[in-house]
């Protein structure tokens, strides 16, 4: 009778031995498939930065004052994105205040070779011109960014300040009177000629803003203070009202 037993016994320890080597196998060629898909695989591709995060990062070194690292992150902006205006628009500044002037004109006219439905590249280039004394190429670009943009203030602020400093202060009123009252029109003529030393046109200027708005305080004070200054200048030059103090220091010309 002990066979009867043993066989069954047999049949089932060989079905035991006959899984555990399938187990070992698929485990072997599982582990084979997974190296040959590693050995295979194709390295994950780079993921471009974005034009933007180049940008910001530049902002954020010419926040911490690191100009040039801010140089060359507006360049790789550029780089990845040829028609960037503002990237061409803070590279242009910075160089200017680095005092690089031929590599601010160059930024700047590359930005408006590239984006030339750009107004605030044309400001900011006029600007850039202006402060290089070069009047009548700084006029051209405040006029064409005028012509983009008609409602573009800061253009035509800076517009009216130049023409003020070239002594054309009928067109200079004509200009600031499209962005700012009559009153503070007069004003800022009248500051801008005080800076250029031309007193009689300033106290002149001053005069108009108070006849329009008595209460304008800082055109009383400019006025002052052109009084002192020609008086000191030339004695016989010098208005009725006397006395100095000190006018507003900002400049009637806006920052790009």
């Amino acid at each position: 009778m002990r066979p009867r037993f043993l066989i069954p016994l047999f049949a089932a320890l060989a079905a035991v031995s006959g899984c555990l080597q399938t187990d070992k196998q698929e485990t072997a060629v599982n582990w084979q498939s997974d190296r040959d898909r590693v050995r295979n695989a194709k390295p994950a591709p780079d993921i471009p930065i974005l034009p933007k995060t180049y940008f910001a990062a530049g902002r954020m070194l010419e926040g911490q004052g690191n100009l040039l690292g801010a140089l060359a992150q507006y360049e790789k902006a550029i780089a990845a994105n040829p028609r960037y205006s503002q990237a061409y628009s803070r590279l242009g500044i910075l160089y200017q205040r680095l005092g690089r002037y031929e590599d601010a004109d160059q930024a700047f006219f590359n930005g408006i070779s590239a984006v030339p439905s750009s107004a605030s590249l044309r400001n900011n280039f006029g600007y850039c011109l202006f402060l290089q004394r070069r009047t009548a190429e700084a006029m051209e670009q405040y006029r064409a960014a005028l012509e983009i943009r008609p409602g573009f203030a800061k253009a035509r602020m800076n517009l009216a300040s130049l023409l003020a400093h070239s002594g054309r202060g009928a067109e200079s009123y004509t200009e600031f009177c499209r962005v700012v009252s009559s009153d503070v029109a007069y004003y800022n003529i009248g500051v801008i000629r005080l800076e250029a030393g031309d007193f009689k046109s300033a106290t002149n200027h001053f005069h108009e803003a108070i006849e329009i708005n008595p209460e304008l305080t800082a055109a009383t004070e400019g006025l002052r203070r052109a009084t002192a200054l020609a008086r000191k200048s030339d004695p016989g030059l010098a208005p009725s009202l006397a006395g100095s103090i000190e006018i507003d220091e900002e400049s009637p010309v806006p920052l790009p």
